[in-house]
């Protein structure tokens, strides 16, 4: 299994030689709890950085997860409950793959179920057992190291805990509170320097859909897995009725499913407003250390089931799960196809193909991809873009002074490789996998392999050059249904215009919206000056748009229509020549381990 961005990140930031360093460089400015991160800093140097080595112990918690939200069900229901909850949370993506990545996700959700099974075992079964309280104190510590979302739970568990304990343990349970909060005063000048931070930075606040998004994604975005969850639910539901059983008895069964609900709903809530209100914070992997909870809420009904037809049940659930996250969410193909990997391998393989005849460039950071390409003999000197070439203008003449015969582009935005292609104009390859693609490029059309012929396009040409100035703020414009283009969610909206400015101060925007009816839907922007920094000369401004951004569903691009022109808004005289709009064909595979994947 090869590395994600984030692992490869919590890597990048362990190479210190002090515990000092590690907190102030490596810690705080990551927004997460300092318990991985200083896990991992002493087990890489006992054991060393091989994917295999920094991924087990976080593999291995996840397996045990599954066992102990066996324990919990059985002990706050039955079988049935512990078994069904362990088989979900066994097979939907949502836990495999968190339980495949070495962050605080897969620790998360095992310390998280660790703690409450002591929780259980002491206040549902033995509390005259101290051993367990003094269980449950230890893994709730160790929640609040591990991740903020984990702490909040560690924090509404003790409290749900005053429901069920008894009179004569009252002081003791006080005491664990207080125990726990100690053990936590080492991390509290960590938690108020993240505390100040507004939020992570890249997270945009969640839509009111999220919910739905949420629940959509935990069950496959398949229909077989919504009516078998609603089936199996019916089941439960309709053998009680059967059997004259009392849904909403208060009883301790009744308290436990309320609290379930609670559990696997406060979280989502107090992580919402606070995205909204405050920072933007809320992601669904945060959301997974109270999740098995909503399962054992949605499988606490089944106690009068029959075991040979529970059973059954068991085993279709199994099967269902398995099938639609093997076939049709194709997790191990894209999971296993992570971008670092990907570009340096194929980079390799062009390289040993074609020695010293490509330049390669890549806007990932020199650490991700020196992972792999330190593992390999004779590899390929990478140009980063962030070094010198971010400016577009600046990259357009470094590729006008190449004079390597091949160039590879790798996790590099789509403006870079229209201004690449205006001199290695040929693809020879190119692979689109999650968050990634990369290029080999070509000047030389004998190489050139693969077609990259647009959906659609229209270009204004102009006999003559269209002036901008004093008396014109607006260009002539082009406008497109995106209906009538037949394209889907996974296309990207190329814009184009041939510009040129004459006056120092002179620039201007190409601008690009989506219009649906009144309504505009988008506006985005591409400053003129960026890609012309020379006065005098013809040359291209690129603008593009990745539909799956704004719609995620089919659906929602009915009606829309997109708009392209320039808008002069300096007043200052330059000429255009030509404005065009592409829709270049996309792939599902760039978000597919998070989003739907619809033809």
């Amino acid at each position: 299994m090869p590395f994600m961005h984030d692992e490869l990140s919590m890597l990048s930031r362990l190479g210190y030689d002090s515990w000092a360093k590690l907190i102030e460089e490596g810690i705080k400015p990551d927004g997460h709890p300092a318990g991985v991160q200083a896990f991992m800093y002493v087990w890489t140097k006992c054991f060393g950085t091989a994917e295999w080595v920094v991924k087990l112990p976080f593999l291995g918690m996840g397996v045990a997860a599954v066992y102990y939200v066996y324990g919990i069900g059985k002990i706050w229901f039955d079988d049935f409950a512990g078994l069904m909850a362990a088989a979900f949370l066994a097979t939907l993506q949502y836990s495999v793959m968190y339980s495949q990545i070495a962050r605080p996700y897969s620790s998360g959700l095992f310390l998280s179920v660790l703690m409450v099974y002591f929780w259980s075992k002491y206040l549902l079964e033995q509390q005259q057992n101290q051993r367990f309280l003094y269980f449950f104190i230890f893994a709730a510590a160790l929640n609040t190291y591990n991740h903020h979302f984990s702490l909040l739970l560690a924090g509404i568990v003790w409290l749900s805990g005053w429901l069920f304990v008894l009179a004569e343990n009252r002081k003791k349970y006080l005491l664990s509170g207080f125990a726990i909060a100690v053990l936590y005063l080492p991390h509290l000048p960590i938690f108020f320097a993240q505390l100040h931070t507004k939020g992570l930075g890249w997270v945009a606040a969640p839509s009111p859909r999220f919910v739905i998004d949420y629940f959509c994604y935990i069950f496959h975005f398949e229909w077989i897995n919504y009516i078998w969850i609603l089936l199996l639910f019916s089941v439960q539901i309709g053998i009680l009725f059967y059997h004259k059983d009392f849904l909403w008895q208060k009883n301790r069964t009744f308290m436990l499913r309320l609290l379930a609900m609670m559990w696997a709903i406060l979280p989502l809530m107090i992580g919402y407003f606070y995205s909204v209100y405050r920072a933007p914070v809320l992601q669904m992997s945060m959301l997974l250390f109270s999740f098995p909870y909503f399962l054992l809420f949605l499988f606490s009904f089944g106690k009068k089931i029959p075991q040979h037809f529970s059973l059954l049940l068991l085993a279709i659930s199994l099967i269902i799960n398995i099938y639609t996250l093997v076939e049709k969410r194709q997790h191990y193909v894209h999971f296993y196809k992570q971008p670092y990997q990907e570009i340096t391998k194929n980079a390799l393989l062009h390289e040993n193909k074609f020695p010293q005849q490509t330049t390669f460039i890549t806007s990932a950071y020199p650490f991700f991809l020196n992972y792999y390409l330190h593992q390999q003999n004779n590899a390929p000197h990478f140009q980063y873009l962030q070094d010198s070439l971010s400016q577009y203008g600046k990259f357009r003449q470094y590729i006008e002074n190449q004079t390597s015969n091949y160039l590879f582009l790798g996790y590099i935005a789509p403006e870079y490789v229209q201004i690449a292609r205006e001199v290695f104009p040929f693809v020879v390859k190119k692979d689109v996998g999650f968050t990634y693609d990369w290029y080999v490029l070509s000047k030389d059309s004998s190489d050139f392999s693969q077609t990259e012929k647009p959906i659609y396009e229209i270009h204004h040409n102009l006999e003559k050059m269209e002036e901008l100035g004093t008396t014109k703020e607006w260009s002539e414009s082009i406008s497109v249904s995106l209906t009538d283009t037949k394209t889907s969610i996974y296309e990207n909206l190329e814009a184009s215009v041939f510009i040129q400015r004459t006056e120092k101060d002179a620039d201007a925007l190409l601008i690009l919206e989506l219009w649906r009816g009144d309504e505009r839907i988008l506006w985005q922007s591409a400053k003129v000056s960026d890609f012309t920094p020379k006065l005098n000369e013809w040359q291209y401004v690129y603008l593009t748009h990745r539909l799956i951004h704004t719609f995620d569903k089919k659906e929602k691009i009915n009606n829309v229509i997109c708009k392209i022109y320039l808008w002069n808004n300096t007043h200052k005289t330059l000429y255009s020549q030509q404005l065009s709009l592409s829709i270049k064909k996309g792939s599902p595979a760039i978000y597919a381990l998070f989003q739907q994947v619809k033809k």
